[in-house]
């Protein structure tokens, strides 16, 4: 087995590799393969992606640029932002593939401790006898004048739903990926043998239908990771007559929503109003220059705090590029805002001070807010609430612009 350790938007690596696994590689998303001479190839991180592939017998792993560590707990915070902060298992030491395997151990184990959940399906069957209501104009067309058998559609009461077939394909796909632990496997194995007569969706269908209500409540964690895993968790058995497993995200996205999630469920318990993302506005008066802001909180549905968030490694030595301060000076001049907020990825494993930029000949500063993103997940969030109450006590408008309209 080959392994190749990559960092996300790194300069890459030339091998010399068959046709099989060339055709295998391209049709992932995590890397770009180029030709190079005498049959080598370059193998290239794709922008802002990191994830974990296998194809055949080669292993490659592409590390966020930052040290983030839990990678998981940010894709899962901002799908389910209720649950506690160490509900997503492994540590900074695992990898993608180790830390979706076990988390969905413990969400899953967590979901059926007290049983599969049954509810009704509604069936279409040709019985002997008759149970629910007869389909009259089925009987006609397939059995003409024969009493049995009939041809019925009735309600069962059974475990072979939605959310156990979404939870058994995720078990399913997760003891079939690599990098995971015999104990982990075996785990996985387990959960599966309990969801026995669960009928598995075929890999190219779309996921069944279902509904979030009381009745699943304590399966909706492990639902969400489920969906996540099959959405983002590709697996290819014969692909250049290559085995192939992937599983790729956006880091820049993740990283993003994550922030905007956090942002929102923090200002939502400091007071009154509204936190929106990729608000829609526009810059100048003629309305032909469209801004979105990323994170804008409202208050009466007025623009009274504006935040961007940018994917990028920013310290006291490495400065602030100026297409980032001009964007966020830009976003208060049109929401007539005295003060932006510009979040980004701290360089140190410290915990940076805010730091400001006043804008000459205006009452405008930009407040820079570092996240050291090497703390956990509870330590994240406590950085990221910490912003929040600096956003929420500078909600000054200037008073001499007009409310913004959004843009239909």
């Amino acid at each position: 087995m080959k392994r190749l350790d990559l960092t996300e938007n790194g300069r890459g690596v030339v091998l010399a590799l068959s046709e099989d696994l060339v055709e295998a590689l391209t049709v992932s998303d995590l890397i770009d393969v180029s030709p190079e001479r005498h049959g080598q190839w370059l193998l290239k991180p794709k922008l802002n992606r990191v994830g974990a592939l296998r194809a055949g017998q080669m292993d490659v792993v592409v590390r966020p640029k930052a040290p983030f560590h839990s990678l998981f707990f940010m894709i899962s915070y901002a799908r389910r932002p209720s649950e506690p902060a160490d509900v997503v298992s492994g540590s900074a030491d695992d990898d993608l593939w180790s830390s979706v395997a076990k988390t969905l151990v413990l969400l899953s184990r967590r979901a059926l401790d007290r049983g599969l959940l049954h509810g009704y399906v509604s069936r279409d069957d040709s019985l002997m006898t008759v149970k629910g209501r007869l389909r009259l104009s089925d009987q006609l067309a397939r059995h003409g004048g024969m009493p049995v058998p009939l041809e019925v559609s009735y309600d069962e009461f059974t475990t072979d739903i939605a959310e156990n077939q979404i939870l058994l394909a995720a078990l399913h796909r997760m003891a079939r990926v690599p990098r995971i632990s015999p104990n982990v496997r075996a785990k996985l194995s387990q959960l599966i043998r309990r969801m026995h007569g669960i009928e598995m969706i075929h890999p190219a269908a779309p996921l069944p239908q279902w509904t979030a209500s009381r009745r699943n409540l304590r399966y909706l964690p492990a639902l969400d990771l489920a969906e996540t895993i099959l959405q983002s968790t590709g697996l290819s058995l014969n692909r250049g007559h290559q085995n192939v497993a992937s599983m790729t995200y956006n880091m820049a996205e993740v990283f993003e929503n994550f922030l905007f999630i956090a942002m929102r469920e923090s200002l939502r318990g400091l007071g009154p109003g509204s936190t929106r993302d990729q608000y829609r506005t526009v810059l100048d008066t003629h309305r032909r220059i469209p801004i979105r802001p990323d994170i804008v909180h409202t208050l009466d549905g007025r623009p009274v705090a504006v935040a961007d968030v940018k994917y990028k490694v920013l310290g006291e030595g490495s400065g602030v590029p100026a297409e980032d301060v001009y964007q966020v000076l830009a976003y208060c001049t049109a929401l007539g805002l005295h003060t932006g907020h510009l979040i980004h990825v701290a360089k140190s494993n410290e915990v940076e001070r805010p730091r400001g930029i006043d804008i000459t000949g205006s009452s405008i500063t930009i407040e820079l807010s570092g996240l050291n993103v090497t703390a956990e997940p509870a330590g994240l969030l406590d950085q990221i609430r910490m912003i929040a109450e600096r956003v929420h006590v500078k909600q000054r408008t200037t008073g001499t612009v007009e409310p913004v309209t959004l843009v239909q």
